[in-house]
């Protein structure tokens, strides 16, 4: 995902460790996960103590 080469069409942000932690985001500063927060925050996302709540917000894949 850090290479991904269409970030507005694969959201690849809106990806987090499987613990709900934010995890890094074109790299894993400071300043990028902010940025990660933003962009979560701005979707509608809640983020608290930098982790999403994965009971509200997991999406699971169908598996086949």
């Amino acid at each position: 995902m850090k290479r991904n080469p269409y970030p507005q069409a694969v959201q690849c942000y809106k990806v987090v460790k499987s613990d709900g932690s934010i995890g890094g985001y074109l790299g894993s500063d400071i300043p990028n996960i902010k940025k990660k927060i933003q962009l979560l925050k701005k979707d509608g996302i809640e983020v608290e103590d930098n982790k999403v709540d994965l009971n509200k917000y997991l999406h699971e894949f169908n598996k086949v």
